[in-house]
């Protein structure tokens, strides 16, 4: 019998085919084959890995800064590094349809170009949005918590959007379609001259943003079993436990450049969208999914890796008591971290389906 050949498969969807990207040790090359076209030979073994349901956006912060103003991007082994303006992601991208919408072009959202001006209340805007006649389309919808943060830009403020987008008021609030857990007939929404969110009564008014496709899939995890746990939906893989001790900013960054858990060293301080995702919207003290643990009951506060553009001694933290996020003093304020490794290389490709085929 000879010996037992590994080829290792990543498959993609597009246009009525599957594409295979296949690598050896040697080289790697493309095969393309229509989709229901697939024929897999005898004594073939095929074990295939979650493809992870979409590519998380960058969070547009391009610049690099210190604990009091903007600095030249530090290298490795350097104060500062690990900051969001070290690592590329998915870059924020936009098509502007010309007709009063906007193509999310990383998550594949539309959304609508601007607001009309009009505040609202939160029963108001949902069916302001499921009565929205915009671009052709009538499929309009009240966005989720998770799907605004998902826009905002914070490489920029007042507004932190980018500039596809238009707000009639740069201090607009906008009502998200996420209830607030814990405060009867209270909502989401999202500030737009910095991009937190925060809880509102729905009786009370904010402006609204529609949008319409698919929404955003709730993240699903699965504990490795080594001290870090890997969110499915955008293939990263975070630590399981936070730091047992609070610290401040920069101490923060360096903490997740010399972690080694799970065998890996390529840990760094997640940047604001990733510290976001983590939070879950349908639970609270922790609003954190039960992979994850906590460090007692002052343990829910965790640094970003992101400054804030609009005053930059302060940088994003995420609170896990409610989920809402703050603006603390890099220097002075003293919080938790939980390191994150992956999702650097923004390949072009969509998400795909890794194989393994083994062939005797």
């Amino acid at each position: 019998m000879s010996a037992c050949k590994a080829l290792q498969l990543t498959i993609y969807k597009k246009e009525g085919y599957m594409i295979f990207y296949a690598s050896t040790k040697f080289s790697i090359s493309q095969i393309i084959i229509p989709i229901f076209s697939i024929v897999i030979a005898c004594n073939i073994m095929l074990m295939m890995q979650y493809a992870h349901a979409y590519t998380l956006p960058d969070t547009g912060q391009i610049t690099c800064y210190n604990n009091s103003g903007i600095i030249t991007c530090p290298q490795q082994g350097e104060a500062f590094y690990g900051q969001d303006a070290n690592y590329t992601h998915s870059p924020l991208s936009y098509t502007n349809n010309g007709d009063g919408t906007v193509t999310d072009r990383v998550t594949g959202l539309i959304w609508q170009q601007v607001d009309d001006g009009t505040q609202r209340t939160w029963g108001q805007s949902v069916t302001y949005c499921q009565d929205l006649e915009l671009g052709g389309q009538t499929d309009w919808r009240l966005p989720s918590r998770w799907e605004l943060l998902s826009i905002v830009d914070a490489g920029r403020f007042n507004p932190a959007l980018n500039p596809a987008f238009s707000c009639t008021d740069n201090t607009n609030s906008y009502w998200a379609n996420t209830d607030y857990l814990g405060y009867l007939f209270y909502g989401w929404y999202v500030f737009a001259y910095y991009g937190d969110s925060g809880g509102a009564s729905k009786g009370g008014e904010q402006n609204v943003r529609c949008v319409r496709g698919a929404e955003l899939l709730k993240p699903t995890y699965s504990d490795n079993g080594d001290g870090t746990v890997t969110d499915l939906t955008t293939g990263r893989v975070w630590e399981k436990a936070g730091s047992q001790t609070a610290m401040n900013w920069q101490a923060a960054l360096a903490w997740c450049q010399d972690q080694t858990t799970g065998g890996e060293t390529d840990w760094r301080l997640p940047n604001k969208r990733e510290l976001e995702s983590l939070v879950d919207d349908e639970l609270q003290s922790p609003s954190i999914n039960p992979a994850f643990t906590v460090t007692g009951s002052t343990g829910w506060f965790y640094w970003t890796s992101t400054s804030n553009s609009g005053a930059p001694t302060d940088a994003w933290r995420m609170d896990f008591v409610y989920g809402y996020s703050g603006r603390p003093a890099k220097s002075s304020a003293e919080e938790h971290v939980r390191c994150i490794r992956g999702g650097l290389a923004a390949t072009g490709m969509p998400p795909g389906v890794s194989l393994m085929l083994l062939n005797n």
